[in-house]
């Protein structure tokens, strides 16, 4: 993991913020709702960034997936959505089914905030 301070470009005052970067596993049972991750070193996260290698979330079906993110405070839920690339359509993305195994996905977390 790394922590860093990174600065205003234009530095007026004490405008500096703390950059983590966290490098994560998914859950053995992915969570209806998403999982979260906290990050000690912030208490509020202002901006956050969340990649995921695709090719790791069960590639080998005929399904897409993507990622979303939502934060409170210092802690950060992602949740995996998926969709049926060779269903006829209509078709929607939905949430991963819960229960499902996502601890063979990295995720990497990048936030910075105080």
């Amino acid at each position: 993991m790394s922590v860093g301070k990174l600065l205003a470009p234009y530095f007026t005052g004490e405008s500096a913020e703390t950059v983590v970067i966290k490098e994560v596993s998914g859950p053995s049972s992915y969570p209806s709702g998403g999982f979260s991750v906290t990050i000690p070193e912030l208490t509020n996260i202002k901006e956050v960034v969340v990649i995921a290698n695709p090719s790791q979330i069960l590639e080998a079906d005929d399904r897409a997936y993507s990622i979303s993110w939502s934060v409170s405070g210092n802690t950060v839920t992602i949740m995996i959505k998926t969709i049926d690339v060779t269903a006829a359509s209509p078709v929607s993305w939905t949430e991963l089914t819960a229960g499902t195994d996502v601890s063979g996905v990295t995720f990497y977390i990048i936030a910075a905030g105080e």
